[in-house]
């Protein structure tokens, strides 16, 4: 996923500092400027945030790469699913292929506003004991997990450049 932010520097200090992510790699131009950060997620999936060109902070999603072992079955899968709420589809839930669990969730309620919709979502096993340790990194307290409708239990937090970042405990 690639992030265009307003403030590179305070992205990198929460997704190192409060997150825990260990910065990959950067991309500069042929002058040395910065134009890139890339957070290692795990040894298949980075998050790189970009500045986003203009002076105001805030933030926008440019891009969502997905790997793929099989490309012709990943393109089926995108065709073929989505999940329908009472004749209204508020978001789209896509397994990927392979069996690593990865999904992708793609939120298309027009009600919603861009800012709502577009976030990074990690699936963790102790809401709990990661609300703890983000606590203990500067998480704000402000931030707590809560129980939804389903039955999982759910946090959302925002960066410093207003990115939601949702956390959703899977046993």
């Amino acid at each position: 996923m690639i992030f265009r932010v307003g403030d590179l520097q305070k992205a990198r200090r929460f997704l190192s500092d409060v997150l825990g992510f260990e910065e990959a790699f950067r991309v500069k131009d042929t002058r040395g400027r910065l134009l890139g950060l890339n957070f290692k997620v795990n040894d298949d999936q980075f998050l790189e945030f970009s500045p986003n060109g203009r002076d105001e902070g805030g933030f926008y999603l440019q891009l969502v790469s997905l790997l793929t072992p099989d490309i012709q079955k990943a393109h089926q899968t995108l065709r073929e699913r989505q999940c329908d709420h009472g004749g209204e589809i508020r978001w789209i839930n896509l397994m990927m292929p392979g069996d690593q669990g990865d999904y992708l969730e793609l939120m298309v309620h027009a009600a919603h506003p861009p800012v709502r919709r577009q976030h990074v979502c990690f699936v963790i096993p102790d809401i709990h004991l990661t609300h703890k340790h983000l606590f203990e990194r500067g998480l704000p307290p402000r931030f707590k997990p809560f129980l939804v409708q389903t039955g999982q239990w759910l946090m959302n937090i925002r960066d410093p450049n207003g990115i939601r970042v949702e956390f959703m405990e899977v046993k």
